[in-house]
């Protein structure tokens, strides 16, 4: 009986303190690359509810504020189609098309490292 009534108030301790784990809604996050800035390399919450657009025909800005210190940040994307680099070997093979596990050996042969476990 007593087990009972601890259980139900342990339950209910819980949804009386729950907390809210929803997903902020108008936020975007970013890394933060100023140099100049106090919080470098850290993880910046952006302000999306709120901003200005601009185009310059090569260029998309958008100025928006830094949700925690209210700062203006602008950020700038191509319009269009962009790469940043040639894809590595690596992502090449991931596009690469085998037509069964057998083309997929002929094509990797010898391209792995052997793993041995060492014993004491």
């Amino acid at each position: 009986m007593m087990k009972n009534i601890f259980i139900t108030l342990l339950i209910l301790i819980g949804f009386i303190f729950s907390q809210d784990c929803e997903e902020p809604i108008n936020v975007w996050f970013k890394i933060s690359n100023d140099i100049n800035s106090k919080n470098y390399g850290e993880v910046v919450s952006l302000d999306m509810s709120n901003g200005y657009a601009y185009t310059d025909g090569i260029n998309i800005y958008l100025m928006v504020k830094i949700k925690d210190t209210e700062e203006d940040i602008m950020i700038a994307f191509p319009i269009g189609k962009w790469v940043t680099s040639e894809p590595t070997e690596f992502e090449k093979d991931l596009e690469r098309e085998f037509r069964d596990l057998e083309d997929y050996f002929k094509y990797n042969k010898d391209k792995g490292i052997k793993i041995e476990r060492k014993l004491n």
